[in-house]
């Protein structure tokens, strides 16, 4: 990808250095380079991936709970983010979260309610409650 963008650019110098000091990827290889990247809804704007995972769908975090924020405006870029999957799109949400050390019950963001019946899929895994004896420090090695 950088040889590309330099052949695109080679009798311009001034217009190369640009691009790349520009781009919202400083190492330009990590495009195609097949990793897991974490995106905010903005970041993600004009980019597409084959699988995208949207975490925290959960009213009060999407949309955000804040008296500034616009729901037409975060409505837009839950969408936009949606849109970013070429192939899955899994949206995620859970039952408890703990936010600024309080456990609190959490509800799924409005947005969902919003799809249309049998375009999605609901899957609540089955996870087995922990101990508390269990949830000391974990091993390192």
């Amino acid at each position: 990808m950088l040889l590309k963008a330099a052949s695109d650019t080679a009798e311009n110098t001034a217009v190369f250095l640009q691009k790349l000091i520009l781009s919202p990827y400083t190492d330009m290889g990590r495009l195609n380079s097949g990793g897991v990247r974490l995106l905010t809804f903005h970041a993600a704007k004009g980019l597409e991936f084959p699988v995208v995972i949207i975490a925290g769908a959960e009213e009060g975090i999407t949309p955000l709970d804040r008296q500034d924020s616009n729901l037409e405006e975060e409505r837009r870029l839950f969408y936009v983010a949606m849109t970013r999957a070429k192939e899955e799109l899994q949206i995620v949400h859970c039952k408890k979260r703990r936010l600024y050390g309080t456990e609190k019950e959490m509800k799924p963001s409005p947005f969902l309610a919003e799809f249309s019946p049998g375009y999605s899929k609901q899957i609540q895994p089955n996870i087995p409650k922990r101990n508390k004896k269990d949830e000391g420090q974990l091993n390192l090695f």
